[in-house]
């Protein structure tokens, strides 16, 4: 039930000598995570992978984008108002995996856009 706590600890053997005993460690049981409207088609990024430019479409007006690398740092962003696609410029960056942050009206999504 939600709420309940279960202890566990593990007994671990290496050859003959005695257990190694574990810290204890508490699972609870809680709410799972979930999104009432989830759209796996709102915003469109293509090409991806690219080489330099991307193009990105959404059903609604895009706000803001943001650019970061894997470490978290922003690398790029632009304010935009009233537009429903946008090209992002990614010339300066090195080959690699990095992470957009799509503001729109009604709320941010992330998608990872791979350079080749």
């Amino acid at each position: 039930a939600l709420g309940d706590v279960i202890p566990n600890t593990a007994n671990i053997y290496f050859d003959f000598n005695p257990a190694i005993i574990t810290n204890t460690f508490q699972t609870e049981f809680v709410n799972t995570l979930a999104v009432d409207s989830f759209d796996l088609n709102k915003i469109t990024i293509y090409p991806n992978p690219t080489n330099c430019l991307v193009s990105i479409k959404t059903h609604e007006n895009i706000q803001s984008l943001k650019l970061f690398d894997l470490n978290g740092r922003i690398l790029q962003g632009k304010t935009i108002q009233n537009r429903k696609e946008e090209i992002l410029d990614l010339t300066p960056y090195a080959a690699g995996i990095y992470l957009l942050e799509v503001q729109t009206e009604t709320g941010k999504s992330f998608k990872e856009i791979v350079k080749k």
